[in-house]
């Protein structure tokens, strides 16, 4: 009976499978090349999703303020920080916008003229109307608030 040599001497035997550390190292590499593409990209953003969100936000705000409001029986006030970044209902700040968005707040008593233009709300529900417009690129969104009613609405912007 024949011996074998080669799975005695700590060998594998032929034809048995197996990577190399060459290959091993190459697929290591690579990889790591792949992250670093992955990662130098930086996180997915889209303008028009930063847009609708920051609208949505703002008519969620908006919205809280009104209820608060009404569940309160006293006036409640929303405003924007001095820099536009953070709504701010009743002196509570909420979310900061993105930052690519730009927001301004007219009112229905003469715009934006006021260091801190705000929307405020009435137990009744009632509003002193106005509406925030949002722009970042091309597109354009606007919160409306019926001074009636105090509802929050968002659409395209003219």
């Amino acid at each position: 009976m024949p011996v074998d040599t080669q799975h005695q001497r700590g060998r594998a035997p032929r034809g048995a499978a197996g990577f190399t550390l060459i290959e091993v190292l190459v697929v290591i590499v690579i990889l790591g090349l792949s992250i670093a593409l992955v990662v130098s990209r930086g996180p997915a953003r889209s303008v028009g999703l930063d847009i609708e969100g920051a609208a949505g936000s703002i008519a969620q705000n908006l919205r809280l303020a009104r209820s608060q409001a009404i569940s309160t029986d006293r006036l409640v006030a929303f405003t924007l920080d001095p820099t536009g970044r953070v709504p701010i209902v009743d002196g509570t700040p909420g979310a900061t916008l993105a930052p690519d968005v730009r927001v301004t707040i007219m009112t229905a008593t003469g715009g934006s003229v006021r260091s801190q233009p705000a929307i405020t709300f009435a137990p009744d529900g009632s509003s002193s109307g106005g509406r925030v417009i949002l722009g970042a690129g091309a597109r354009h969104l606007q919160v409306l608030v019926d001074w009636l009613t105090g509802r929050v609405n968002v659409t395209d912007a003219p």
